[in-house]
């Protein structure tokens, strides 16, 4: 049997008895880079939870995900970048994650707890 490869769009259906439906909360500071920064983009870009700190210390449409090389002779060590990850959300391609409550991330936590009590 061939299969044959069919390019569509698929929307995934939620099992809604597993929802969460609490409010989510992610801290971030200049510290949070790479997949943690991504990871919070992605809450941020899907209205899944709400960000409190610092805008983190990458761009969230920005290169990552290192390859390590060494010179033959010199024994140098170095890294490049290989991939690009863009942004969930295109039209904020050239922001920086701006959290929805900046504060010092020093801060971040008693920010939270004022948030919910």
């Amino acid at each position: 049997v061939l299969w044959q490869f069919k390019r569509r769009i698929t929307k995934n259906r939620p099992f809604e008895d597993l929802l969460f439906t609490g409010r989510l909360f992610a801290l971030t500071s200049t510290n949070t880079f790479s997949s943690a920064a991504m990871f919070a983009v992605t809450l941020l870009d899907n209205n899944l939870a709400e960000i409190i700190g610092e805008i983190p210390g990458n761009m969230p449409s920005s290169y990552g995900d290192i390859l390590t090389f060494q010179t033959p002779n010199a024994k140098l060590l170095f890294t490049i970048s290989f991939k690009y990850f863009d942004r969930i959300d295109g039209t904020k391609a050239d922001l920086p994650l701006i959290p929805h409550y900046e504060v010092k991330a020093a801060d971040a936590i008693d920010k939270l707890y004022e948030i919910i009590e």
